[in-house]
């Protein structure tokens, strides 16, 4: 089967979303994050559209209506995390609902992104009424990489690797939903 996966980076245009310590916009890394997802997907033959590939705005209800109409599969919202508190860090993953597919994809992916990254599990899997969960026609996750308004969190979003390293996870998660092998596992024999 042909898999179809809408990407969502958070935010864009004049919608920078939170600013961490030293002045990154979540919008930025939202996107890098979505652009090198895209490239890993393509690689173990999934399908790949997204909301957004540059820095422009684009309004909630038009981001579930671009994966409504391309009728995607699965709904993947990249975001960064912000709390007053500098000290609040972590992973967060929600789906709409408890009891469904979303949730089954949610919690592949929170896993993977913990396991990877090393950053903390803020809960196992939490929901949302968040309308890019609530207005998608597919298994919609959306997925809080880590704390931009925390220091030390902040320097990992900034770091090129670091964003490599939150795709692949959320790539191996996805796959390992899919049952599919991620395509860099398959290392071929020497």
């Amino acid at each position: 089967m042909a898999y179809k996966v809408i990407i969502d980076p958070g935010h864009g245009g004049k919608d920078c979303g939170a600013i961490g310590p030293t002045g990154l916009k979540e919008k930025d890394v939202t996107l890098a994050i979505a652009k090198k997802l895209g490239e890993l997907l393509k690689a173990n033959g999934i399908y790949v559209n997204y909301t957004r590939t540059t820095d422009v705005f684009v309004e909630l209800d038009d981001r579930a209506a671009i994966a409504n109409r391309w009728k995607a599969n699965y709904f993947i919202s990249i975001h960064c995390n912000a709390a007053t508190a500098r000290s609040a860090h972590g992973v967060e993953t929600y789906c709409f609902a408890f009891g469904d597919e979303g949730e089954k994809l949610a919690r592949k992916i929170q896993s993977a992104v913990v396991g990877a990254t090393g950053l903390t599990s803020r809960a196992d899997v939490k929901s949302a009424n968040f309308a890019v969960l609530r207005k998608t026609l597919m298994h919609a996750v959306l997925i809080e990489t880590a704390f931009i308004s925390n220091p030390a969190e902040e320097k990992l979003l900034k770091d090129a690797t670091f964003q490599e390293k939150v795709a692949k996870a959320i790539c191996d998660g996805i796959c390992e939903y899919l049952g599919i092998k991620p395509k860099s596992d398959n290392k071929e024999e020497v």
